[in-house]
């Protein structure tokens, strides 16, 4: 590993304009898209802890949710989070539930296979409208699948976690009326909202740069490389897959399974928080899978 570091260091020293132009690249989509759209959900999120007033925003979804998934009252707001604020807020909801003693470690992991997933308005912004130029008729179809698969994806795994999720655990702190509203609880969720946020900021310029010295390596068929990019970095990795001089369905299918997957720099953002609350992740990953599995057999069918 650290004869693997030194070569990687040296080629960024040796390449100075990709590496620039991939730091770039990941600044700007982190500046861009990611801090304002998911900056503020993050804020409220952890004020929602920090004033104990999860299980009042949970109380209307969450027999829906037990419902379809089994989840707990509190587990549900991860469900809700993970799937309308964007990807990672699954991950770093179910965290803070561990954390604040609201669910299981056994529920978060089953959570997380499943409700970490990109914003609708980041799929119909970044997908429909920015790639696709607003085609006529892809809309209901790409929707229908990006959200279907992971639902799927929950439904099916719940049999594997049922024991875990439907015991009680008596250790768990009970809901109770939220607190006054204090000062000091909107100072601790701003400042734990930006150290995720600039966490995610390192990830994605990371990735990024990785993804530019891949685009730059020539030696490497033009397939290969489009294929490592967008294992590697989601967004870089769409946009070069909805250039492919293939049919439109082959080009809407390529990008969907990339975003539904996530990419490997998903999943180490992923990893890094879900290892701080000590939730396995192999469960993230499995889920990731199936669900791209899903939703490409969905848009195969649909579109």
């Amino acid at each position: 590993m650290a004869i693997f570091l030194i070569l990687a260091f040296l080629m960024l020293l040796s390449n100075p304009e990709i590496t620039v132009l991939g730091a770039k690249t990941g600044l700007n989509l982190w500046l861009n898209s990611v801090v304002p759209s998911l900056l503020p959900f993050l804020i409220f999120s952890n004020l929602l802890f920090e004033a104990d007033a999860v299980s009042y925003l949970t109380a209307l979804l969450s027999p829906l949710c037990h419902l379809l998934f089994g989840t707990s009252k509190d587990g549900s707001f991860a469900v809700i989070s993970g799937f309308l604020c964007g990807f990672p807020m699954g991950s770093k909801s179910c965290l803070e539930l561990v954390k604040h003693q609201k669910i299981k470690k056994e529920e978060a992991a089953y959570l997380v296979s499943f409700c970490n997933n990109a914003s609708p308005a980041f799929v119909i912004s970044f997908i429909c409208h920015g790639i696709f130029s607003g085609k006529n008729g892809l809309l209901l179809p790409v929707l229908f699948s990006f959200y279907s698969a992971p639902l799927i994806t929950g439904i099916l795994f719940r049999f594997l976690f049922q024991k875990q999720t439907n015991e009680p655990d008596l250790s768990l702190q009970s809901s109770s009326p939220p607190a006054a509203f204090q000062f000091q609880y909107l100072d601790h969720a701003i400042m734990n909202a930006f150290q995720t946020i600039v966490r995610l900021g390192g990830y994605i310029t990371f990735f990024a740069v990785l993804s530019a010295f891949l685009q730059s390596a020539v030696f490497l068929p033009i397939p290969l490389r489009l294929f490592l990019t967008a294992v590697i970095e989601l967004t870089t990795g769409a946009s070069l897959l909805g250039k492919l001089p293939v049919s439109l369905k082959l080009r809407v299918i390529a990008v969907c399974a990339c975003v539904s997957f996530g990419s490997l720099s998903g999943f180490a953002q992923s990893y890094t928080l879900l290892k701080e609350g000590e939730i396995p992740a192999r469960y993230y990953l499995v889920g990731k899978l199936l669900t791209c599995f899903l939703c490409t057999v969905f848009l195969f069918i649909f579109l």
